[in-house]
């Protein structure tokens, strides 16, 4: 695979000021990274989700968990009613009953919402996340994970990278600096290879996909994520897509964490296009509703059915009278009321 070693000079993406508001919902979101698991120096770290249907009618929406890896994942159905939010702050624990790490697939299926026009902006809705440390004093330190939809697809064929910057990776976890953790999920069938370039701040690589490569697979329909294996401060990393199958769409990530507090801070690579590039030359609210014209950068609901089929669903999510029920629709849920 021929790849150059350096940044491309391209525009970078950015929603324009006149973009319409509804340019910035969807009726499918990728959250790169959940968990429920214990880290390093002590650390504890859970995932909170909140959702919001903006319409005047039920939206079902379905909320998929690819586990690190790639094992089966697990689904679960959130009806919310008009204008209406909902939220928990133990999104594996107490949704899915379970424990570990990975990343969500949210959608709003036609199937699922028979009643609702067949058109993204009709089903969209809105998705944030959040994972934090639980500290021992019962406070939390957290980094907010936005849900997100422009994703790489492989290099040879859309040209496109992405840059996560002002990374710092030194020091020693408990006592001093800040540790990073690169990640990815692929929502693709086939494995494929996510790439890593790491420059300093000067702009020189310091390692590079020619002769350090620094790589790990991503399975398909799984979630991954390693430790920075390079120390440094104020790094820029290049993350880039090696799929043969063009098929995969990748959102990679950074995370960076004070070693001393365990206080963590989320990166979105920023996609090194310009909006004519990614999205076909479509953008406000005419780019939601011809989704099929686009080139498939990004994710859409083909792709998160394709996820649901290789998931089991465990339980129905609903709010009755700002009361969160879980419904369990198959094993390990029981039904859980909170405020």
């Amino acid at each position: 695979m021929r790849i150059s070693g350096s940044i491309l000079t391209v525009v970078l993406l950015t929603l324009l000021a006149s973009t319409p508001a509804s340019a910035q919902v969807n009726d499918t979101y990728a959250i790169p990274a959940v968990a429920h698991q214990p880290g390093a120096a002590g650390t504890a770290w859970r995932s909170a989700l909140h959702l919001f249907n903006p319409h005047t009618y039920t939206l079902v929406i379905s909320v998929t968990f690819l586990r690190t890896h790639g094992e089966i994942g697990d689904e679960v159905i959130v009806e919310l009613g008009p204008n209406e939010s909902i939220s928990t702050d133990d999104v594996l624990d107490e949704w899915f009953g379970t424990t570990g790490g990975g990343s969500l697939l949210l959608a709003t299926f036609p199937e699922d919402n028979p009643g609702v026009s067949d058109d993204t902006i009709s089903r969209s809705f809105v998705a944030r996340s959040k994972t934090y440390n639980v500290t021992p004093t019962g406070g939390s330190y957290g980094q907010e994970v936005p849900g997100v939809w422009a994703g790489l697809l492989d290099f040879e064929f859309d040209g496109i990278t992405s840059i996560a910057h002002g990374v710092t990776h030194s020091g020693v976890p408990g006592l001093s600096g800040f540790r990073t953790n690169v990640g990815g999920v692929n929502l693709g069938d086939e494995t494929v290879v996510l790439l890593l370039t790491v420059y300093d701040s000067a702009g020189n690589p310091i390692a590079d996909t020619f002769n350090q490569p620094l790589e790990f697979l991503l399975h398909p329909y799984a979630h991954e994520q390693q430790g920075l294996p390079i120390a440094g401060v104020d790094l820029t990393l290049e993350f880039l897509l090696d799929d043969p199958s063009q098929q995969s769409v990748v959102f990679p990530y950074v995370t960076v964490v004070d070693n001393r507090t365990g206080d963590a801070e989320f990166i979105h690579p920023t996609l090194l296009a310009a909006p004519s590039v990614l999205f076909n030359g479509v953008s406000g609210a005419s780019r939601l509703e011809t989704k099929s014209e686009q080139r498939g950068r990004e994710i859409t609901i083909d792709d998160a059915r394709r996820a649901r089929a290789r998931t089991a669903r465990v339980g129905t999510i609903r709010s009755e009278g700002g009361e969160v029920r879980v419904i369990p629709d198959r094993r390990g849920l029981s039904e859980v009321d909170e405020e």
